[in-house]
């Protein structure tokens, strides 16, 4: 088994990103888009508005947030799906997107195949609680 040292491991990772911003450098040269799967005002719609905003301040570039709700979020997401691979729109999904094409056969998209991650803007904690004194027949 092989053992890499954190150094090693550093190394690589800044190689790695000093690569991907030199042949970046000129992204974004136009808007960029943000598909939003579910509708304006909804839970995943609260990330996208600021972290947009500090995107286009720092880069210099109009951020644009596109609702396309319906269907559990795969409408979004097969539009996403379908969009070019220029880097120019971005999906803001959530893991209720990666078990949809088991409820929806015909989605329209391949999680492994159509897309490719970028960052994690949040971890939220589900909670299902219910009332004891309660009795549900």
């Amino acid at each position: 088994m092989t053992r890499f040292s954190r150094r090693a491991a550093l190394t690589g990772l800044l190689a790695a990103g000093a690569t991907g911003r030199a042949q970046a450098a000129d992204w974004p040269d136009k808007a960029v888009t943000w598909l939003v799967p579910y509708p304006a005002g909804g839970g995943s719609d609260t990330f996208a508005p600021p972290v947009a905003a500090a995107m286009a301040d720092r880069l210099g570039e109009a951020m644009v947030i596109d609702n396309r709700s319906g269907a559990g979020g795969t409408i979004g997401t097969a539009v996403a799906a379908r969009a070019p691979a220029d880097g120019y729109t971005l999906l803001l999904g959530d893991t209720g997107l990666t078990y949809a094409p088991i409820i929806y056969p015909k989605a329209g998209f391949n999680f492994a195949r159509d897309f490719a991650p970028i960052s994690a803007l949040a971890r939220l904690p589900y909670v299902l609680v219910i009332n004891p004194a309660r009795r549900v027949v």
